[in-house]
């Protein structure tokens, strides 16, 4: 009985051992899987339209950049200005004694009040003896000399009259009116100072709007013809300036205006000369200052963009690789273009909108490559 028992038993146990080897076994080769799987993360290719640009960089320049120099010497006796203070057309800036040219002013008025009272009377002369040179009753010689008498008092009178208006415009001097809207710089002349014609007193810039000049590729001549005749050619500067903490960068981008294409090409660089009209309504960019230029030419419709890190350099050129079905990778030779912030233009391609990508992992990746997507990246899609 205790045999029969104990065969019964043994011929059950490989029936029961029998599950648990093929479920061992299943385990085994999904951790094989598991273990052969690399992690990488991915971004889906996204389609959006992008602009055409060229980029290059420059400096800004004033409008308007005038020394005010004075015209008249003497004693500087008030100053309206403080430096760095925005000014605008026709606005007193300072004042020179004038009291010297006043009294040479009022001196010239009198001389001239008093020429012309003698001319007054050499032409009553003149005219009341007339008739008596042509009767014979004045000597010819006489009259001649009345008359001469007169164009002289002519002379005079001429003479005064333009040192009254010299004097007046040296009265005028002695007040110094700025000729441009602008921002005043450094002044090294203070009241009581003795100036004399022709010192610089102040400079005014006009800083509103502002000018930068840049260069482009003299091979760029015709895409930009071609934008011009388009009408869609626009300019934009960027200016990178430090937070009030100085901690951290602060980037600011301005829209401008293109207003001059230069008609020849420099020989020894190949580049184009262009200058760009940049509205400065806030007064926060100064002439000198370095910005980063885009020259948007155009717009590229249904482009399709892929993360700038998912690109690899291989004997063949450019490849990325792509995750399709069961986490299987494949690579796919590629052409790119322009680069969008953290994003690439793909121009040629088996890359379409919402392919998933692969960005991080692809050392020791190869067609076929089973993978783990560990954290999928978030494609950005800022282009400006």
């Amino acid at each position: 009985m205790l045999k029969k028992y104990i065969k019964t038993k043994l011929i059950l146990l490989p029936a029961i051992l029998l599950p648990i080897f093929f479920i061992a076994g299943c385990n085994t080769e999904t951790n094989k899987v598991r273990l052969e799987s690399k992690p990488v993360n991915t971004a889906v290719a996204i389609e959006k339209s992008i602009p055409i640009y060229i980029d290059s960089f420059g400096n800004l320049s004033a409008d308007s950049a005038v020394d005010i120099k004075t015209q008249v010497s003497g004693k500087l006796i008030k100053k309206y200005f403080d430096s760095g203070e925005s000014v605008k057309k026709g606005t007193l800036l300072a004042e020179i004694d004038p009291e010297t040219y006043q009294v040479q002013y009022d001196y010239d008025k009198a001389q001239l009040i008093n020429a012309l009272a003698n001319y007054k009377l050499k032409k009553y002369y003149v005219e009341k003896n007339k008739k008596i040179a042509l009767n014979g009753a004045l000597s010819a010689q006489d009259y001649e000399k009345m008359k001469a008498d007169l164009a002289m008092s002519v002379a005079n009178v001429k003479i005064y009259q333009a040192k009254v208006k010299m004097d007046e415009i040296n009265l005028n001097y002695c007040k110094i009116y700025s000729p441009i809207n602008g921002v005043i710089g450094l002044s090294n002349i203070d009241v009581g100072n003795v100036v004399a014609v022709n010192d610089t007193l102040l400079n005014i810039n006009s800083i509103n709007p502002l000018w930068v000049n840049f260069t482009l590729p003299s091979k760029n001549l015709e895409r930009l013809s071609t934008a011009i005749s388009n009408n869609s050619l626009k300019v934009y500067i960027t200016v990178h300036t430090l937070n009030m903490y100085g901690n951290d960068t602060v980037k600011k981008t301005y829209e401008g205006s293109l207003n001059h294409l230069n008609n020849t090409v420099n020989k020894s660089s190949s580049t184009i000369s262009l200058s760009a009209e940049v509205p400065n309504d806030k007064l926060d960019l100064l002439p000198g200052e370095y910005v980063n230029v885009r020259v948007i030419l155009g717009e590229h419709k249904n482009a399709v963009l892929i993360p700038v890190n998912a690109i690899k350099i291989g004997p063949k050129g450019q490849y990325v690789y792509t995750v399709g079905k069961d986490n299987i990778v494949k690579q796919i030779p590629i052409t790119t273009g322009s680069r969008y912030d953290n994003n690439i233009l793909i121009i040629k391609g088996d890359i379409k909108a919402g392919d998933e990508i692969v960005t991080v992992g692809q050392q020791n990746l190869y067609s076929g490559a089973v993978v783990e997507i560990m954290q999928p990246d978030k494609l950005t899609t800022k282009t400006a």
